[in-house]
């Protein structure tokens, strides 16, 4: 039985008639590049716009920014890490508390120095680097935020040189705004009007547009096109 979520043009439920749901042809190139990266992010996004199309749930706009939050959470993620590297991560909770009592015995071992100046400081400079290499490998299990979209879209950026800082750190704070929104917006902390919330969804969709179909690959699928037919006969 094949339970791996597919792409609907519509969707029922039960004893309701299954009803299409319009989408833009932007938001379907986004919905399929979604779903390239991962099912049930586009499927997420899909929810999302299918609270927002129906007229009746009062709470619509909260919970349709569940979804888009969902989605701005778990797409830098999935796209920093592939598949086959899963696995580390998933081992990096049980890797925690034996690193975390190795730096406690370690430092154990420095309270029990005494008297010699010199011994003390050798052990603190090696106690130094342990906590150094433990910070280090926790941040490559659990990055921030901002760190996995950064390294995110740095994968997903298709021109061989890199933005530059400034650029980047622009991009990164607008990531961080749209986050906010979206956050505060399903926590019912904002209650934004629907031509505020809409303005923020398509600076998400744009956004994530430009970087998971970026332009530069239509506009050569239709050059490409161009010349196939005028070589036609």
């Amino acid at each position: 039985m094949n339970t791996k979520p597919e792409l609907p043009g519509s969707t029922s439920v039960a004893g309701h008639e299954p009803r299409s749901l319009e989408l833009s042809p932007a938001q379907k190139r986004l919905r399929q590049a979604l779903h390239e990266k991962d099912p049930s992010i586009a499927l997420w996004y899909e929810g999302a716009l299918w609270t927002l199309s129906d007229g009746q749930p009062p709470d619509r706009m909260a919970q349709a920014a569940h979804g888009f939050r969902e989605v701005m959470e778990k797409l830098p993620r999935r796209v920093d890490l592939p598949q086959e590297e899963e696995h580390v991560s998933a081992s990096g909770g049980q890797n925690l508390k034996g690193k975390v009592q190795g730096l406690s015995q370690a430092y154990a071992r420095l309270k029990r120095i005494k008297g010699d100046g010199r011994l003390l400081k050798r052990a603190w400079d090696k106690f130094v680097e342990e906590l150094e290499a433990f910070f280090q490998w926790f941040t490559s299990q659990r990055p921030s935020r901002r760190e996995a979209a950064r390294r995110a879209f740095r994968n997903l950026d298709p021109h061989p040189l890199s933005l530059p800082e400034a650029l980047e750190d622009r991009n990164l704070n607008e990531w961080a705004e749209m986050h906010e929104f979206f956050e505060l917006t399903s926590h019912h902390t904002l209650s934004p009007s629907s031509d505020k919330f809409a303005h923020w969804q398509r600076v998400l969709e744009t956004f994530l547009l430009e970087r998971l179909v970026p332009r530069t690959f239509e506009d050569e699928q239709a050059i490409d096109s161009l010349v196939q037919r005028a070589v036609k006969p």
